[in-house]
């Protein structure tokens, strides 16, 4: 069987849809700072989230999440340098995948599942693990459909970095974009 050509999955492949902002977890966040918040005064809180909306509350009490996502960005950011330089140099890719992991986790714990998504990538391609899921080829065949002497006969160190450079460029794209889309909510104060 031919492979065909091998490429990452983008979010755009995916027949899910995944949100930017995961607002069920970031309004919980939220909620935990309005509680935090109500138990100071005397002022009764009676709101109830909507999972694909955020919380409409004064961003004056918003200081908690906002500093988690603000600590996120600088993460990202340095993070993603980081890969990038290891990538270009062809480092080593269990520190590669050990970046990945780090901020799949710091986003989903966010509500942040687009950066999440293309970290996870960074992650398996590292390792060479899972690769069904962070694959595709394009002559139709999934990867999980390509045996592994096949799988060995492509997918050389030079495939996994250009690979990784890759899902790296998603990844801080769509982390530019989440945070436009968060700096809506948050008045541009990330």
């Amino acid at each position: 069987m031919a492979v065909g050509k091998l490429s990452i999955k983008k979010i755009s492949d995916s027949t899910e849809n995944i949100d930017y902002i995961n607002w069920n977890i970031l309004n919980e966040l939220i909620m935990m700072e309005l509680e935090d918040s109500d138990e100071d005064s005397d002022m009764e809180l009676d709101i109830t989230p909507d999972g694909n909306q955020p919380i409409d509350t004064d961003l004056s009490l918003n200081g908690f999440s906002r500093d988690l996502l603000s600590q996120l960005k600088d993460q990202c950011t340095e993070t993603f340098e980081k890969i990038n330089q290891l990538v270009e140099g062809k480092g080593n890719l269990t520190e590669i995948s050990s970046l990945g992991h780090f901020l799949k986790g710091s986003s989903s714990a966010l509500g942040l599942p687009r950066i999440a998504y293309y970290c996870e990538l960074i992650q398996n391609i590292a390792l060479k693990k899972e690769l069904s899921k962070a694959l595709k080829a394009d002559s139709g065949n999934t990867v999980a459909s390509i045996n592994e002497e096949e799988m060995s006969q492509v997918l050389n160190d030079e495939l996994l970095y250009q690979f990784l450079s890759e899902s790296v460029g998603c990844a801080y794209q769509e982390f530019q974009d989440t945070l436009q889309k968060l700096n809506v909510f948050y008045k541009n104060s990330l």
